[in-house]
């Protein structure tokens, strides 16, 4: 992944703590900590791309989609939980020869707000030892999550 790659996160239901956030105007302090261990699993299930990808795809509701952009343009969408595991996997047909090998995907600087009938999550995307580097860093871009 050398260039910088917009991604947005478009996940309806996605976090755990959706339902208990739809019933009331604060979020809990538990909504928030479920909130940041699903974004942290995320980092890992896509650098480890575990069980073929099907741990990153379960991060998702089972309508959740992954989008990827540039410039504003929606790139590629992966949707429904076959196609998550695709996206974990880089296209690849197992997780031996994904695009990102040896990279560490860092997701920082999270800001969680509630939302009508949920919460909205925010987050930039950086990369670590990208061309086999490892102090080469590389701000991905950003990603949110709404419920």
């Amino acid at each position: 992944m050398r260039e910088a790659l917009v991604i947005r996160l478009l996940i309806a239901g996605l976090l755990l703590a959706a339902p208990a956030a739809a019933q009331q105007a604060a979020l809990t302090t538990q909504d928030y900590v479920d909130i940041q261990q699903l974004v942290s699993k995320y980092a890992y299930a896509i650098d480890e791309c575990t069980n073929k990808g099907y741990d990153y795809a379960d991060l998702y509701v089972p309508d959740g989609a992954f989008l990827t952009s540039r410039g504003g343009r929606i790139l590629n969408r992966f949707e429904g939980r076959e196609r998550l595991a695709e996206a974990a996997r880089g296209g690849m047909p197992d997780c031996r020869d994904v695009p990102w090998a040896g990279i560490v995907h860092m997701l920082v600087n999270h800001v969680i707000e509630p939302a009508p009938g949920g919460a909205i999550g925010r987050v930039y995307l950086i990369a670590v030892g990208l061309d086999g580097e490892p102090g080469k860093v590389e701000a991905q871009g950003r990603t949110k999550t709404c419920t």
